[in-house]
This record gives structure tokens, sequence and C-alpha cells, in this order.
């Protein structure tokens, strides 16, 4: 065999030796990516219930650098009020970007921008269940996106 023809097997033998991982992080991302839609699906129906389902036990929601819970179920007893105080128009927000990064097969996080800036990120671990909340941070916005306040 020749330098070339090695050079071709080594390089389909790296590549095929790469595919499960980047096959277990598009598959990863995609479940995630799942359960973040069904986790917003609940929020924007304003249903306890249904949101609070992908949250773990000891999820941490934290707001603007206030804790809002330590538990999903001190947010359960919260939740009720808070669906009923946001302001119209919350539910089904557009987004300006929505992003999943994995971390490993059994953890991942999601950034998700909306128009007035506000910034939601949410940690996920797999867990027997399925992908559950383990912490959410929300920075909430007050005014247009970051580069576009003078345009």
């Amino acid at each position: 065999m020749d330098k070339r023809t090695i050079q071709g097997i080594f390089l389909t033998l790296s590549l095929c030796a790469a595919a499960p991982g980047i096959a277990l992080a598009s598959g990863v991302a995609e479940e995630v990516a799942d359960a973040l839609a069904a986790e917003k699906a609940g929020f924007n129906a304003r249903d306890c219930a249904a949101t609070l389902k992908h949250w773990d036990e000891a999820a941490l929601m934290i707001v603007e650098g206030g804790v809002r819970a330590r538990s999903r179920d001190e947010m359960a007893d919260r939740c009720g009020r808070i669906m009923a105080n946001l302001p119209p128009g919350l539910d089904n927000r557009d987004t300006v970007a929505e992003d999943v990064y994995v971390l490993s097969p059994t953890s991942a996080y999601t950034v998700t921008q909306y128009p007035n800036n506000a910034i939601v990120t949410k940690i996920w671990r797999k867990m027997d269940a399925g992908w559950r909340l383990v912490h959410l941070h929300e920075s909430i916005g007050g005014g247009p996106p970051p580069g576009t306040a003078n345009r």
C-alpha cells in the first residue's frame, strides 16, 4: 500500500471512532430539547403540574439574583400565584435564540434569550425518570437585545 492509501484508511478509521461520540451528543441534545419544549409548553399553558413534572425534587430557581424556590415542592406551592400574575402575552413568547449544550451523556444546559433581553438558563440531568431540570436561572430583561439599542 502506498502512503495515500494508508492515510485514507487511517482517516476513515478515525472518523468512525469519533462518530459514536458525535451521535451521542446529538442524541442527548435532541432529548434535552424535547424535555425543554415539554416544560415550556406546560408554562405557556400556565399548567403548574405539566411544568413541574420536568423538575427534579431538589431543583433550585433563581430570578434576578434572588432565590424564588429551593425545591420542586416549594415551587409547586408558589406556582399558581406566579402563573396568575404573569403579564399578558408572556406565554408563547418568541425566542431570539435557544441552544442546548451537552456536557456529558447525563448532563446538559439550555440557554433561551427572549426579545426583551431576558435570558433563561436551565441545567438538566438525566435521571431514571428521564431528563429533569435541576437548576433554573432567569435574568429579567429590561431592554432591547445587546447591540440593538442605537439602531
